[in-house]
């Protein structure tokens, strides 16, 4: 069986790659349960759909794998090769690959850049509470480098680093975070406009 909750991404990583010598790969396309479970892994020499198609047709075979939403970095323009391969699943254009999308747009050098792009992420996730406390304590208590020595930063400093977003930026590693629903979202982004 597989670890399926009806929903799955697929994507392309170069770096992870990078630790495997065969061949010409270069890159590895992979298929995630919501679940966060590796459904399929394969290395390919691209990204074309000729190196991964055989791979999800084969996902296809598998026992309790019929995906509801597929989210992917190439939605809408792969459409009719999803809807061929996995004719149930409605696809989606994944999160990461929609806020690149936008914020591709945005001036980065513009002085509000920062606020904007914590704004848009802050409707669509939130950070584990205890977590992200954890980390304002460890940065409060030297507990994080500095210029590579462990530096204990002022409560001014943590406090611009929220506003600008950066504390999830630059430790997103121990923080956990979740995606609101789509009802969520929507709520969030009006509440956002509203202010």
């Amino acid at each position: 069986r597989v670890c399926f909750d009806g929903e799955v991404s697929s994507d392309h990583t170069y770096a992870s790659a990078k630790n495997f010598y065969i061949g010409s790969a270069k890159c590895i396309w992979n298929v995630v349960s919501g679940l966060l479970a590796v459904l399929c892994m394969i290395l390919t020499v691209g990204t074309g759909s000729v190196e991964w198609l055989h791979a999800a047709e084969e996902l296809m075979h598998r026992p309790g794998f019929d995906p509801k939403v597929h989210f992917t970095d190439t939605w809408p323009a792969d459409e009719k090769i999803w809807s061929s391969v996995w004719p149930h699943a409605r696809g989606r254009l994944g999160i990461f690959h929609w806020l690149k999308r936008i914020t591709k747009t945005l001036r980065k050098n513009h002085k509000f850049f920062g606020q904007a792009v914590k704004a848009l992420s802050d409707v669509i996730f939130w950070m584990d509470p205890g977590d992200f406390k954890a980390v304002l304590l460890a940065l409060e208590n030297g507990f994080f480098k500095k210029n590579h020595s462990f530096y204990k930063f002022s409560k001014a400093e943590i406090k611009e680093m929220e506003e600008l977003g950066q504390i999830y930026a630059r430790y997103s590693e121990f923080i956990r975070r979740y995606t609101y629903s789509d009802p969520d979202v929507i709520l969030n982004a009006l509440a956002t406009w509203e202010e």
